[in-house]
């Protein structure tokens, strides 16, 4: 559902409590209607972390992100995100991400500190600076037909 994608907004959420607090009140509650109106129902949302800036060099100004190759989601707001830096936006599908990184067909891109980790990124991009751009939110969702006990 698009209006779901406002959770994935650059520099919306200030920290974990600020996204609990909006997923979680009147914000949380019309999304959850959205759903509802299209027979889904919204028993939670979920914080994935922040993400951060991972390159081959260290980053501390915007400046140095221009013509810069970066791997983003493959979504119009993460590569509008990074062309308002100059970088060089390339949507590459995470499976493809460590390759890409270390054959140098990107050399930076965003995730949160947890999947850097588990997917050994650090080998490829040793660099990470702490940005927080984006708090990566989830709703999890059913079909009301399946989360209200129907027969099938």
């Amino acid at each position: 559902m698009p209006e779901s994608q406002i959770l994935d907004l650059p520099f919306l959420f200030r920290d974990a409590a600020h996204l609990e607090r909006t997923t979680s009140g009147v914000p949380g509650q019309r999304l959850q209607d959205l759903f509802r109106a299209q027979s889904f129902e919204v028993p939670a949302f979920i914080n994935y972390g922040a993400r951060h800036l991972l390159t081959k060099t260290p980053v501390t100004t915007p400046d140095q992100l221009q013509g810069v190759k970066i791997r983003v989601i493959q979504s119009p707001l993460h590569t509008q995100l990074w062309s308002a830096y100059d970088a060089v936006p390339t949507g590459i599908p995470i499976p493809e991400t460590y390759n890409a990184l270390s054959t140098g067909v990107v050399d930076a891109m965003d995730l949160t500190k947890s999947a850097y980790a588990g997917f050994k990124l650090y080998e490829v991009v040793p660099h990470l600076t702490e940005t927080a751009h984006i708090w990566a939110a989830g709703v999890i969702y059913f079909s009301a037909a399946f989360w209200g006990g129907a027969e099938r």
